[in-house]
């Protein structure tokens, strides 16, 4: 699965981001914990965290013991992130 970013609008520190996810992304899709944490700049503890809590929306998979992201969950989950203006952040996504 090859994603391409073709929207100027994006800022360096996104297309990273999903450059990121796209070449760490196996054939079926299917990110570890660990791929995502590094994509996204966070760590597996926080991503750990948000599981349990129910913090964050962005979906998971749990295969027996092991937990999965969907690539595509994990970009719709970033684009739903972005926001406008900085008053934007404190109220949320758009």
């Amino acid at each position: 699965m090859t994603t391409t970013v073709q929207d100027s609008t994006c800022t360096a520190t996104e297309k990273t981001a999903i450059k990121k996810i796209a070449v760490c992304t196996p054939i079926f899709g299917l990110m570890t914990s660990t791929q995502v944490a590094a994509a996204l700049a966070l760590s597996n503890k926080t991503l750990a965290a948000w599981r349990s809590s129910g913090r964050s929306p962005l979906p998971f998979l749990r295969l027996g013991s092991r937990v999965r992201y969907r690539s595509e969950d994990v970009l719709a989950w970033l684009e739903s992130q972005m926001c406008s203006a900085t008053s934007d952040a404190a109220r949320g996504p758009l």
